[in-house]
């Protein structure tokens, strides 16, 4: 139900092309009901990825999870199973992440070099086991799929220097007692 004040001609100001204009102190006149906004205070008006997609952060990331399966096999020796696949399931699905926000061109491309070189014991587009690996097989796939980036989308090998991250532990996969 409307306020009889709403509907009371007398109290209605009129403004330069005889409309009637409401105005209350409690709201700002410079915003007008169906003007758009300056910006949005979520950021939804601003495009997500303002820079090109780029290969190279993917490649670091795979030479960086090579480096780590091999420090955490002389620190802590062979994982369990059940271990290496929940790692092996976090990995693909990173890399899935990664790759969803490639042009649909490059898309296409690295998930069937990604696919090829898992489909001996991961299903890469579901991210499902198809058989039991060992974490040396696991970097050696990442070691080929690295020097495939490198080799077909142009990757500079210097920039993929893994530096060590101070202070922060590497995830391990060493066995349950």
């Amino acid at each position: 139900m409307l306020p009889p004040a709403l509907l009371d001609e007398d109290q209605c100001p009129e403004g330069k092309d005889g409309a009637c204009v409401f105005q209350s102190s409690t709201y700002d006149d410079s915003v007008r009901i169906g003007m758009p906004l300056k910006r949005d205070p979520f950021g939804r008006d601003v495009p997500r990825r303002s820079e090109e997609w780029s290969v190279e952060p993917l490649a670091k990331y795979l030479k960086g999870v090579a480096t780590q399966i091999e420090a955490n096999l002389q620190r802590h020796g062979l994982p369990t199973d059940q271990k290496l696949d929940a790692f092996t399931s976090k990995l693909v699905a990173h890399v899935n992440r990664e790759i969803k926000h490639a042009p649909k061109s490059l898309r296409h491309t690295l998930q069937g070099l990604f696919s090829r070189r898992f489909q001996k014991f991961w299903n890469f587009i579901r991210n499902e086991k198809v058989r039991t690996t060992n974490p040396e097989e696991l970097k050696s796939v990442l070691g080929c799929l690295v020097e495939a980036l490198i080799s077909e989308f142009g990757v500079n090998p210097e920039s993929l220097a893994v530096p060590p991250r101070p202070g922060r532990p590497v995830p391990s996969l060493r066995r349950l007692p």
